[in-house]
């Protein structure tokens, strides 16, 4: 941890908060050093640190020798929350957003939050870092410069719907999947967009970190990939 100070205190390009602000921190998406030093220094510095997951930040603060409070702050109580951390932001207050991994807002909570930061003219501020976004798309070698990104894709509701829409978008799809339903996406797949070029992105940065690239045929009912871990698709039809 000496390291990791002694930058933050000789580094002219970090600066101290500004108070009353909301930053929007990246986290790693799996590989814990992945992280900026400013995204650091934001979170020790932070008077309140927004988690969409306690435990999970719990774990990367540590790592760094940070001891922080961290208020829960995931989706169902988002709008529970909201308001009470745009007093702590009116009474001068700085407060760091983080989500379990990745950029916050994509595919993430935060919006509700920002979008009522905005309407109450307050300081937001973004920290840049990993997203498995951006780093599927590197990784599938696609020479494309469009793509279109859907997140998690519907349980119910809506599911078929969205598979019907896909038929007319004409440039790359990325989807982000779970273990639980990456057959049954698969499956989907190959029965409205056909036999489609894929790729697949898997725990991505982590230690098992596994990279395909085939046509959908090639991973239907799971063959060719471990079931496990959280999941990147990208389809691309052209």
């Amino acid at each position: 941890m000496s390291d990791f100070n002694h930058i933050l205190d000789k580094t002219g390009e970090i600066s101290k908060l500004k108070k009353g602000t909301l930053y929007v921190v990246s986290s790693p998406i799996g590989n814990t050093e992945d992280i900026s030093f400013r995204a650091l220094h934001v979170l020790k510095n932070a008077d309140v640190v927004l988690a969409e997951d306690s435990r999970v930040t719990s774990f990367l603060l540590n790592k760094y020798g940070i001891r922080k409070k961290i208020i829960s702050f995931f989706s169902r109580i988002e709008n529970k929350k909201t308001d009470f951390v745009i007093s702590c932001l009116k009474n001068g207050d700085t407060v760091a957003l983080i989500s379990d991994s990745g950029t916050p807002l994509i595919s993430d909570p935060g919006s509700m939050l920002v979008k009522k930061c905005i309407d109450e003219g307050l300081n937001i501020r973004s920290v840049p870092g990993a997203s498995a976004l951006n780093q599927s798309f590197v990784l599938s070698g696609l020479r494309k410069t469009e793509f279109y990104f859907q997140g998690f894709i519907p349980v119910k509701k809506s599911r078929n719907k969205t598979f019907e829409e896909f038929r007319n978008i004409n440039v790359p799809i990325i989807i982000y999947e779970s273990k639980y339903r990456m057959t049954q996406t698969i499956n989907d797949i190959y029965k409205y967009l056909g036999n489609a070029e894929i790729f697949i992105g898997r725990e991505l940065t982590k230690k098992f970190e596994q990279v395909l690239s085939g046509r959908v045929k090639d991973f239907i009912n799971g063959n060719n990939f471990k079931n496990k871990g959280e999941f990147t698709i990208i389809i691309n039809r052209n």
